[in-house]
C-alpha cells in the first residue's frame, strides 16, 4: 500500500520536483496546495499520512499556522522544507514538533531519507516498542563508586573506544563509559539503535535531519555515515515500511 503525502508549497517548480521525487519512490501525492485556505478541503478529500510543509505561502497565513492545525486539530505528522534559516523562524517552527526541518536547497535523497526516518520513528511510537527502559552506569568520583540510572531512550549517540563504548546524552563533554562493543550495545538496546559508521551508533529517534553523508542529531551533533553503513541505515528504514505493509 502506497503511503499518502500532502505537499504544501507555493513554488510551482519545487512542488513539481517534490511530486516527481515522491511518486518515483512509491509514494502517493494526495494533493499540492499553496495556501492555508486550501488545507481543510484537501485533507477531507484525500487524507494524507504525512505532510511536506513550506513556511512562506500565498495569503496572509503561513506554514506555521498550518503546522498548528496539523498538530492540534488534524493530528497529522509533518516536516518543514523551507528556505527560512534564521533562528527566530526555526524556534517558532519547532514548537509544533515537526519530524524534521530541512532547508532549501535540498536534494531528493535528503527528502526521501527524512521521510523514511519519520515514518520509521512514528511506527515505533504507534507500536509502543519504545518503552521507558533504564540502564545503570557505574561512575567513580574521587575513588567512590556510584551507580547512575538513565533512560535508554535519552541516549542520543554512542562511540566505540577500543574495548569500551562511550554513551552521550545532551552534552558531548559528559558521557558514560562501559566495556562493550557497538554490536553488543545495539543487541541490548533494540531496533531504534543502529550503527552508521565503524566508530559510531545512534538512536534513530534522536535524528533531526539526515543526508546521504551525515546525520544531525537533536543535540546539534553531526556524525558521518560511512559508505558501508549507509545501506544499513536505508535497509533499516525500509524494513519498517515492509513490516507495516504486511499488517
Amino acid at each position: 500500500m502506497k503511503r499518502k503525502i500532502l505537499v504544501v508549497e507555493d513554488s510551482f517548480v519545487f512542488a513539481e520536483e517534490l511530486r516527481l521525487t515522491l511518486e518515483m519512490d512509491g509514494y502517493e501525492v494526495t494533493d499540492v496546495i499553496v495556501a492555508y485556505e486550501e488545507l481543510e478541503i484537501s485533507l477531507k478529500t484525500n487524507t494524507p499520512e504525512f505532510v511536506l510543509l513550506d513556511i512562506n505561502l500565498e495569503g496572509e497565513k503561513s506554514g506555521i499556522d498550518i503546522a498548528n492545525d496539523l498538530l492540534n486539530v488534524w493530528k497529522i505528522p509533518f516536516m518543514f522544507i523551507t528556505a527560512q534559516t534564521d533562528t527566530s523562524t526555526f524556534q517558532q517552527a519547532i514548537k509544533y514538533y515537526p519530524t524534521h526541518y530541512l532547508t532549501k536547497p535540498c536534494n531528493s535523497e535528503d527528502v526521501i531519507m527524512s521521510i523514511e526516518l519519520a515514518f520509521h520513528n512514528l511506527s515505533l511510537l504507534q507500536k509502543e516498542e519504545i518503552k521507558k527502559v533504564t540502564k545503570v552506569f557505574t561512575e567513580y568520583s574521587k575513588g567512590v563508586k556510584q551507580d547512575v540510572v538513565v533512560e535508554i531512550d535519552d541516549i542520543i549517540w554512542f562511540e566505540s573506544r577500543q574495548n569500551f563504548v562511550a554513551f552521550y546524552m545532551n552534552d558531548d563533554d559528559s558521557h558514560f563509559l562501559e566495556r562493550s562493543t557497538i554490536k553488543q550495545t545495539i543487541e541490548e538496546f533494540g531496533e531504534s539503535f543502529i550503527q552508521i559508521h565503524r566508530n559510531y551508533g545512534i538512536n534513530l529517534r534522536k535524528v533531526s535531519s539526515c543526508s546521504p553523508s551525515e546525520v544531525c542529531l537533536t543535540n546539534g551533533k553531526r556524525l558521518p555515515i560511512s559508505r558501508r553503513q549507509k545501506q544499513n541505515l536505508v535497509n533499516h528504514l525500509n524494513q519498517s515500511d515492509l513490516e507495516e505493509d504486511k499488517e
